[in-house]
């Protein structure tokens, strides 16, 4: 069988559906109850997906994407911060885009901010805020 490239749209719909699940799918805990309810979660999101008339995929599939759109964005946020503090507070140089700016935003609003940019430094009093 012939692995697929996402389309855009396709991305689109697996964010979505993954916003309609975050609570189960993003959450840190690893004991057994909240394992069995992450696969659950996934299983219905597979089905969820596969019932809109794309590609169908599997939860391994669905599961590998999210993780890369992850990383992607993670990426993206960490070369925006570096850029920013190498300028010392001035305009920051462009950064690369490792994802569309429609999906950064899907992504980023999908993880909290902590998995995203870290913890704030509270002590530091010259720290810049992006």
């Amino acid at each position: 069988m012939e692995k697929r490239a996402f389309s855009l749209s396709e991305t689109k719909v697996l964010l979505e559906l993954i916003q309609k699940h975050k609570e189960k799918i993003e959450n840190k805990s690893t004991d057994a109850m909240t394992s069995s309810e992450k696969k659950k979660a996934w299983e219905v999101l597979v089905i969820e997906y596969n019932s809109q008339g794309m590609s169908p995929r599997s939860s391994t599939t669905l599961q590998n994407k999210w993780k890369q759109l992850k990383k992607f964005s993670k990426k993206t946020v960490a070369a925006e911060r570096r850029a920013y503090l190498q300028t010392g507070g001035g305009p920051a140089e462009k950064t690369p885009k490792f994802l569309p700016e429609s999906l950064q935003q899907l992504v980023e609003g999908i993880m909290s901010s902590v998995s995203m940019k870290g913890n704030e430094n509270s002590y530091d009093s010259n720290a810049g805020k992006i």
